[in-house]
């Protein structure tokens, strides 16, 4: 799963997605200033701007900035019989992508 430096992958879509739902919003009020009271119209646009700034900044912060490392050894004892095994690996409620070992699994390219 790709995430943007130290920045989870569902929350820069949050993130993405109420940008442009705002940027939406303000579109329309733009539009409807254009016509009501142009003298307004100036303020919706900077409104966006700094709405488009404050994103970047947000994604240039997140995009740069070096993430945590773990490193930790976890030994299994699993009876040899033992067939489709998972593990479900948990950081404070959320499930967090865990590698183990160095090779692709089969199907995983």
């Amino acid at each position: 799963m790709y995430t943007n430096g130290n920045f989870e992958s569902h929350l820069a879509a949050l993130l993405f997605l109420g940008t442009l739902a705002l940027q939406l919003l303000l579109c329309v009020v733009t539009m409807v200033l254009f016509f009501a009271r142009r003298k307004w119209v100036r303020y919706s646009l900077l409104a966006m701007a700094a709405l488009l700034v404050g994103y970047g900044l947000l994604l240039a912060t997140f995009s740069f900035t070096s993430g945590e490392s773990y490193e930790t050894t976890w030994v299994f004892d699993v009876p040899k019989n033992a067939q489709s095994l998972r593990m479900l690996a948990e950081l404070r409620g959320f499930p967090t992508y865990v590698l183990i070992g160095t090779k692709p699994a089969r199907g995983m390219g």
